[in-house]
């Protein structure tokens, strides 16, 4: 973006060097046309100062959150690229919230599944989608059974989830949401918009209906360690009615 810059600052620069040029071999020995001409060229150059400043600045906004997250490799892409390293299925995709200090770059975590108990861990370079590192991993037979079991009957793959997900911010996770007795009943797809703000979204396996994780958002609230705190309290003053009966 800087180099961008540059370039249309040097632009507008070179159009005002040469257009002075041009007029100071055009000029003749009438004054008032001089000095009408002067009056005239010193305005065109304000305008066009004021112009390749607006050019400048309106390039420069484009640094701003929205065009970083545009430069990073989507969740979507990051999936691709490991599928293309490893096949089986999709059951998360995590951008990481650390750097790699050697190379300053943000990492997607894959986790694919393949066949038996078989789990794949594949680091995707978060700028060029390139394979960082590729884990085999035997996992639980029980989490295998219910990974297995919840993308059965599913008509949406992580990847879909978060196209689906990605109009509402972009995509730093997705998971299968498995937290109840049901099992998954749908992709759990964490955004964050312009603005850095997260918010959590349930994408249903089956009809691939989106809908806002509420419980998720009391969570990043903190209204779940409030209510803690309020239980903590109110044992409290249970214990006190407790020791004031004894006391009585």
């Amino acid at each position: 973006m800087k180099r961008s810059n540059l370039v249309i600052a040097g632009v507008a620069v070179a159009t005002l060097v040469a257009g002075g040029s041009a007029y100071a071999f055009a000029t003749g020995t009438d004054t008032s046309t001089n000095s009408a001409s002067s009056a005239a060229r010193d305005d065109s150059r304000d305008d066009d100062r004021r112009g390749a400043q607006t050019t400048v600045n309106s390039a420069a906004q484009g640094s701003g959150p929205s065009a970083a997250s545009d430069s990073r490799l989507t969740a979507a892409q990051a999936i691709d690229a490991a599928l293309k390293a490893q096949s089986g299925t999709v059951v998360s995709a995590d951008l990481d919230d650390d750097s790699d200090d050697s190379r300053h770059s943000r990492d997607w975590t894959v986790e694919v599944l393949g066949s038996g108990s078989t789990w794949y861990e594949i680091d995707v370079d978060a700028k060029t989608g390139k394979i960082l590192s590729k884990e085999t991993e035997r996992d639980d037979d029980d989490d295998v059974r219910e990974a297995r079991a919840a993308l059965k009957g599913s008509t949406v793959s992580a990847k879909q989830a978060a196209e689906i997900a990605s109009a509402k911010g972009f995509v730093t996770s997705v998971d299968l949401d498995g937290d109840d007795d049901r099992g998954a009943q749908a992709w759990d797809v964490e955004t964050t918009d312009d603005k850095g703000q997260e918010r959590d979204w349930n994408v249903d396996l089956k009809s691939s209906r989106i809908t806002e994780d509420l419980d998720d958002r009391d969570d990043r609230n903190g209204r779940d360690d409030a209510d803690d705190r309020d239980d903590r309290a109110d044992d409290r003053d249970d214990k006190d009615d407790a020791d004031d009966r004894h006391d009585d």
